[in-house]
């Protein structure tokens, strides 16, 4: 009031209590500053240690004002999260008062009911409506099996050859961001795919001419034509073939869909792992010294490498893994950085007087930088004009935002022009 952020009139809550209950004055003020505005860690352990004094132990205290007093759980979310790409707040919340799973969760529906019993979870089942098959009650055990099961199928994918693979149960939106797309060519089909497609495209237009001049189609009919296009799709939906020099030095991401079903992504780059000789090219580098440390094994024979050679990691750190100190290890020293200095200011004002008598040149060089950095995945673009596309990243999201429809519109409108080698 004195700050007139109140009216005098405001009626102003009060907590009354019997004077012989157990819970403390201390207690209720405590939580009503901690609901409202949160305290500095300072007065919260002010707060804490004055309700010690009054006689509560510090498990009293951590039940009543903390998320979950479970420590073996708090453990189990750590190691979720720390090897995860979502390590918000409101992640580590939910992660944490979460008691129980739908049985129609991705997550279950990925690992299976029934190996989830196997290893000793149990179910809740409602008698008197429905419950989506019932609900499972030990969160942290589902996602031990969900991870696990992850890193089980990420080794298969490793036979294939590739570099790294990125095991996450959630990709943010721009997962990609700066990686340079492979480009492949769709596997044919095999004699047994191109009959069993004929067979349910014959099955499909059967039924669609049974029931052409019908207003309703039954919902069974209707049902099993949705089957059918679904098998259909994933038979039409072709395994792109890649070079095999690629793959050695490509990665996938390998994760869930909305749906519960697995889902890999294969055929990406990093900038780090380009081939030396473009980089050296497009930098102006010598290619002795710019592929040194590109191929650094991460593992240093601790972490987890599939038996190809192929690093998985999970939040973008090897799991497992163990790094090496860095080691001078004889190779090339750069240049002098007073000599480097000196000879890109000799090529920088030899551009600047080529490029300011020919406005032509300048014009398309600008397009050109704008629409690389638009579309770039990687940090080489190979021009010498400095102009900046900024590229927002939203670090809080929800785990949908990838798979929304506006995201799916965005990539098919970008589409075309990465595949005409504006992300190269």
């Amino acid at each position: 009031m004195k700050h007139k952020c109140l009216a005098k009139t405001t009626p102003i809550p009060c907590i009354v209590r019997d004077a012989a209950s157990d819970i403390l004055a201390e207690d209720d003020s405590l939580a009503e500053n901690m609901h409202r505005v949160a305290l500095h860690p300072l007065d919260q352990f002010r707060a804490f240690v004055a309700l010690r004094d009054k006689g509560q132990s510090d498990a009293e205290i951590a039940a009543a004002f903390t998320v979950n007093p479970d420590h073996a759980r708090q453990v189990q979310v750590w190691d979720v999260i720390h090897s995860s790409w979502n390590k918000e707040p409101f992640q580590i919340r939910r992660m944490l008062t979460e008691t129980s799973v739908r049985a129609s969760d991705r997550r279950a529906v990925f690992v299976g009911v029934e190996a989830y019993e196997e290893a000793g979870g149990t179910m809740l089942h409602d008698l008197f409506q429905g419950d989506d098959d019932g609900w499972l009650e030990d969160p942290a055990l589902l996602d031990r099996l969900v991870t696990e099961k992850l890193q089980a199928e990420a080794e298969t994918v490793a036979v294939e050859g590739w570099k790294w693979i990125e095991v996450a149960l959630d990709l943010p939106y721009g997962y990609s961001y700066r990686l340079r797309s492979l480009s492949g060519d769709p596997a044919p089909m095999t004699d047994e795919e191109g009959a069993a497609h004929a067979k349910l495209l014959a099955e499909y237009r059967a039924l669609e001419e049974e029931y052409a001049g019908q207003d309703e189609i039954p919902d069974k009919v209707d049902t099993r034509l949705g089957v059918l296009e679904a098998e259909m799709e994933r038979i039409e939906t072709r395994p792109l073939i890649f070079d095999a020099e690629e793959i050695g030095r490509a990665g996938a991401f390998v994760t869930l869909d909305r749906y519960g079903a697995l889902a890999v992504y294969r055929g990406y780059v990093r900038s780090e792992d380009e081939p030396v000789e473009e980089a050296a090219v497009q930098d102006d580098t010598d290619p002795a010294v710019a592929g040194q440390g590109a191929d650094r094994d991460l593992t240093d024979g601790h972490g987890s490498a599939a038996p190809g050679g192929t690093i998985i990691m999970s939040g973008g750190q090897p799991i497992g893994a163990d790094f090496p100190e860095d080691e001078d290890d004889g190779a090339l020293k750069p240049l002098p950085e007073r000599l480097v200095i000196e000879l890109t200011a000799h090529r920088t004002l030899a551009l600047r007087e080529a490029i300011g008598r020919s406005p032509d040149v300048a014009l398309i060089l600008l397009l050109l930088k704008i629409v690389t950095d638009t579309f770039r995945t990687s940090s080489a673009s190979g021009s010498c004009l400095e102009a900046s596309v900024r590229h927002i990243y939203m670090p809080a999201q929800a785990s949908d935002l990838k798979d929304s429809v506006v995201a799916k519109l965005v990539d098919e409108r970008h589409a075309p022009e990465r595949s005409r080698g504006a992300g190269r």
